[in-house]
């Protein structure tokens, strides 16, 4: 396993695992699409809303 990696499970005598830049990457496109897409498309929603919907949308593409 490299150096950064979380360990997730194992799958048939594999280990399966991500790279905390994973995260980082997740957590800026994430955010991206917060600020850049759902708030200026949609003007009035709850910030909550925003967040949500763009972290299920980050985690539908990755």
């Amino acid at each position: 396993m490299m150096p950064g990696s979380l360990r997730i499970g194992k799958i048939v005598g594999i280990d399966i695992a991500f790279h905390v830049s994973w995260l980082i990457i997740a957590v800026l496109l994430s955010w991206s699409i917060e600020t850049g897409w759902f708030s200026v498309r949609y003007p009035g929603w709850s910030v909550t809303t925003y967040w949500t919907l763009s972290i299920l949308a980050t985690v539908s593409k990755t």
